[in-house]
């Protein structure tokens, strides 16, 4: 009987044992990688979106004449609505008079907490806890004299609801909200180096220090997993100061 080549079935067994084996290392490497991509991509996007929003925040501190209202840290619980930020005024003296005609704008900066909330440990969501998916929004807007703003002779400037206000736009997405009452780094930050709190010039009741420092602290973050954040300090130096507002 003439001897017949081929494989056992041991042998074949064994073969698909080793490719399968093979292919579920390079699927995993695959996916790996693709996981690892997707993240740096991401990332790319939020440091992209961050250098873009800086370079907008600051040429608006350079134009502007005056700083108005600086809320630093916002440091209650969870707000139900937007709440400002910063507001700069532009081509105006420091009582809100105006410089050039046509030509007087303010800038106003508000910011909407987002609903993705923070677990801790399986703990129940307080609301207090941190937030993602926080949007700022940019509104400027001419004016003729201060007077003729709604909120002038309020220490708090009003937002409304910027995601309904066409003439607000997204200055900024994805941004982390943290208040002071839960953390020794309370983000979004905008406040003038040298002030407790928040500063607004139409505030009466507050001495404040002629300065030139505005700090800003923010935390952009993706709730994925792995969590992307990128961090950013940045100060911005003010023209003209703010001014020092005695009752």
């Amino acid at each position: 009987m003439k001897n017949k080549k081929g494989f056992t079935l041991t042998e074949i067994l064994l073969a698909v044992m080793i490719l399968g084996v093979v292919g579920v290392a390079l699927a995993s490497l695959t996916t790996a990688a693709s996981r690892e991509a997707g993240i740096g991509r991401s990332r790319v996007v939020l440091r992209e979106n961050l250098s873009l929003a800086l370079r907008q925040l600051r040429q608006d501190v350079h134009d502007s004449t005056q700083l108005w209202y600086a809320r630093g840290a916002v440091d209650t619980t969870v707000p139900s609505g937007a709440v400002p930020l910063l507001l700069l005024l532009t081509n105006s003296t420091f009582d809100g008079a105006q410089v050039d005609t046509g030509n007087q704008f303010y800038i106003l900066y508000c910011f909407q907490p987002g609903p993705v909330a923070i677990l801790d440990d399986g703990r129940p969501v307080q609301p207090m806890d941190s937030r993602d998916e926080g949007i700022i929004y940019r509104k400027k807007k001419q004016f003729s004299n201060v007077s003729s703003i709604a909120w002038a002779d309020t220490y708090n400037p009003s937002c409304g609801t910027p995601s309904s206000d066409s003439e607000f736009e997204v200055f900024l997405e994805h941004v982390k909200f943290i208040p002071v009452t839960t953390s020794g780094y309370p983000v979004p930050l905008f406040q003038v180096h040298g002030v407790t709190g928040r500063y607004s010039h139409r505030d009466p009741t507050v001495s404040q220090k002629l300065g030139s420092e505005l700090l800003l602290k923010l935390i952009l973050e993706l709730p994925t997993l792995p969590v992307l954040n990128d961090v950013t300090e940045e100060t911005f130096i003010l023209r003209n100061g703010f001014w020092e507002f005695r009752s």
